[in-house]
């Protein structure tokens, strides 16, 4: 299996280049970002792979045409799997509409029609041989958001306001309006044999390591990241406030399921005209409060953690986190094999006991 990943440098993508280090039907890797990613480890828990997958690291402006060909090289074998993990996130889309718009659209388009280009001239009728078994099409794996949602007012046939794949997504902000244009150009392609896709909605995830990103949601991680190794945090909404998390660990689990766990349509179902959302998945996630992550914080870290997080309200920051989504019915990706994580103080030992060595 070749699989490709873009937006490899951020945390999501170097973590599931990891994981896939070690499966044992990969083999032949593709990692790309503005910047050469880097090699990615082997995963801490897992024995070193007797055979690891050749690994390609490009870097590459995936808003230039002429670099997006650079991963599809004439005469090459069309990609088993492609995970689109680019983008830019919510806060700094919300800042600058315009570059969400060349990176989280016009890259993922041009990125799809090259696929779909390739895999024609790459089929057997195109090369007069009929005769030949057809190229499977390439498993696309798209990382949604759950921002593509605004909150659910209760109804008397919905009184919790739980939402589903079936329910109208009403982005509120630049970042989900985006989200939802790249998600409905894969719905098209999908719809008419281009390209097999899947879209995962995900929920926010805990703890990313590394540095804070651009995201609204950012203090969700660096309330944990930060405090845990002896550094100031600043918690930017009210302890009242909610939101929908995923684990790290268990997304990853998710994500290598959705692209390499099954074949297409014994994960979907065959479409039907009308029902495009049958491509959609809303991941699994836990509705937890910032008091409740406060508390984790103390239980894992003590007072001395506690100590390092400066509760200062940012209203912009609150505006868009307020604007999302939290109360969502997953029975559908639950149904498929997609796993929730094993509680929120699990998920925060876990950031420990994988980057903090503890």
């Amino acid at each position: 299996m070749s699989v490709l990943i873009t937006g490899a440098n951020g945390f999501i993508g170097l973590t599931l280049a990891s994981s896939l280090l070690t499966h044992p039907s990969v083999t032949d890797l593709t990692l790309t970002d503005l910047t050469e990613p880097p090699a990615p480890p082997i995963p801490r828990s897992s024995p070193h792979p007797t055979n690891p997958p050749s690994t390609r690291r490009l870097a590459l402006d995936l808003t230039n045409p002429s670099s997006i060909s650079t991963l599809f090289p004439p005469n090459s074998t069309p990609y088993t799997a492609i995970y689109l993990l680019h983008g830019i996130m919510s806060s700094d889309s919300e800042a600058n509409p315009s570059l969400s718009q060349a990176v989280n659209v016009r890259a993922t388009t041009l990125l799809l029609d090259a696929l779909v280009s390739h895999h024609h001239s790459s089929s057997p009728s195109s090369q007069n041989n009929p005769s030949t078994t057809p190229i499977p099409l390439t498993r696309v794996v798209y990382t949604s958001s759950c921002a593509v949602y605004s909150p659910l007012p209760p109804s008397p046939s919905n009184p919790s306001g739980l939402i589903t794949e079936a329910t109208p997504a009403t982005a509120s902000g630049v970042y989900g309006r985006d989200k939802l244009k790249s998600e409905s150009h894969l719905l098209d392609l999908s719809s008419r044999g281009e390209i097999d896709a899947v879209i995962l909605r995900l929920p926010t995830v805990i703890v990313r390591a590394g540095t804070p990103t651009g995201a609204a949601s950012s203090f969700a991680s660096g309330m944990f990241r930060e405090p845990l190794q002896g550094v100031r945090s600043v918690l930017p909404v009210r302890r009242e406030t909610k939101i929908w998390v995923t684990g790290a660990r268990r997304l990853v689990g998710n994500l290598v399921r959705a692209g390499l766990g099954m074949a297409g349509e014994s994960l979907l179902g065959v479409e039907k005209e009308g029902e495009k959302g049958e491509r959609i998945v809303n991941l699994p996630g836990r509705l937890v409060s910032v008091g409740e992550m406060v508390d984790v914080l103390g239980r894992v870290g003590g007072q001395e953690a506690l100590g390092l997080l400066e509760e200062r309200v940012d209203e912009g920051v609150v505006r868009i986190v307020e604007g999302w989504a939290v109360r969502f019915d997953t029975a559908k990706a639950e149904r498929l094999g997609f796993e929730v994580d094993g509680g929120l103080e699990g998920v925060v030992r876990e950031f420990v006991e994988d980057y903090l060595g503890k």
